[in-house]
């Protein structure tokens, strides 16, 4: 049990936390995959742990986490931090499982903080899901300070209501 470094512990109980050993009695609210679940493609599978390197070839600069969810709808929600000059930068962010499950494209127009959502279907919760973040462009500085994805189940409840809205 102690065997888990205290940050490694902390982001186990944060992904963990919202099916608490309960997928079947209570549906999960949400899922949170921080940066530090995720693996940086230039670096051999490391952790991402300080932020995401964008010098380089155009490329796939970090992917994971390999995490299974329930079947279902789900609503992918990017959250990125950019903290320097990346001007013309296109981002391709994939979710895989054994196919293509989803794809967007982001082009920031500047430095700050960005969202990105996309949506996808899971049929089999035996099959891990895997998001690969793909950069289009080659760079000569940049990083993404804050990398994070939020993972929602679509739920029937939550749809907008557009019955006040006219044609």
């Amino acid at each position: 049990q102690d065997d888990l470094a205290p940050d490694l512990r902390a982001i186990a109980v944060d992904v963990l936390r919202p099916a608490d050993g309960s997928v079947v009695r209570t549906p999960i609210k949400q899922v949170t995959w921080p940066l530090q679940t995720f693996l940086l493609a230039d670096r051999s599978g490391e952790n991402a742990v300080n932020g995401i390197e964008l010098v380089g070839r155009a490329r796939c600069v970090a992917y994971g986490p390999y995490f299974h969810l329930p079947p279902g709808e789900w609503t992918a929600k990017f959250s990125m931090r950019i903290d320097s000059e990346i001007y013309g930068q296109i981002f391709t962010i994939e979710i895989h499982n054994s196919t293509l499950l989803g794809k967007i494209r982001i082009r920031p127009s500047k430095t700050g903080s960005f969202l990105a959502e996309a949506q996808f279907l899971v049929e089999r919760a035996k099959e891990p899901i895997e998001v690969r973040l793909f950069t289009e462009r080659g760079g000569i500085e940049g990083e993404i300070a804050h990398w994070t994805v939020e993972l929602v189940p679509f739920v029937a409840d939550n749809k907008p209501d557009n019955s006040a809205v006219s044609n």
